[in-house]
């Protein structure tokens, strides 16, 4: 079977003509890193972690500080009369304390728990949304597969078909019936249509691999 094939890209195998052709491992590791949905489930990850980093960061302290001054007399054993006299100086005291509030703690562990939440919920969606990614892709490559075989059997059928009902008429008594060679042409006409079902088919694939690895529009698959 042939491999789905892409022109554009100087990462894989090339054929002789310079056609890319990707293989399904390929196309599954071109999805991860390009899909742009798996890129954004990273996104949120990303988002996520950041904000579990910010909610584990040190609070702001909270400083309480009381400063106290007083007058008091220069002469201790003499204080009312120094004090009367105007022989006095400045007392000063100060007072800090850093802490953190109790409330906080609480408030802390919340935001800690809902941020790995948040974490654990993105890591979550993104390998959801890479086994997603990786069953289309699966279901598109296999799809493009098979549509590369059916529209090359039934072209060859159709060509034997239409060689058969051109060599009877031809023919100055044919081996085949009137109704034998209506029968014929009838049968080439069906195959022909389900032919055009299958190129529809495919085309729709493509169009859906060329997404899902965020690729341009003008690769060619076959």
């Amino acid at each position: 079977m042939r491999s789905v094939s892409a022109e554009g890209s100087g990462a894989f195998h090339h054929d002789q003509d310079g056609t890319l052709v990707l293989s399904l491992q390929n196309c599954i590791e071109l999805a991860l890193q390009r899909n742009p949905l798996v890129v954004a489930t990273g996104r949120a990850i990303e988002a996520s972690e950041a904000q579990l980093m910010e909610a584990k960061a040190v609070p702001w302290p909270v400083l309480e500080y009381r400063y106290r001054t007083a007058p008091v007399p220069t002469d201790v054993d003499n204080a009312l009369k120094t004090f009367f006299e105007g022989q006095v100086t400045f007392f000063n005291s100060l007072y800090l304390a850093v802490g953190i509030p109790v409330t906080t703690f609480g408030q802390l562990r919340t935001a800690q728990s809902m941020a790995k939440g948040g974490v654990e919920a993105a890591r979550l969606n993104k390998t959801k949304e890479q086994e997603s990614t990786i069953a289309q892709i699966k279901k598109m490559y296999y799809g493009l597969q098979l549509a590369a075989d059916m529209k090359d059997l039934l072209k060859t059928t159709i060509g034997e078909l239409n060689k058969r009902v051109d060599q009877e008429e031809k023919k100055d008594i044919p081996d085949e019936s009137p109704l034998a060679l209506l029968r014929l042409k009838a049968l080439a006409l069906e195959l022909e249509t389900r032919q055009a079902e299958v190129e529809q088919n495919e085309a729709l694939a493509m169009q859906g691999m060329r997404i899902q690895l965020d690729l341009p529009e003008d690769v060619r698959f076959r």
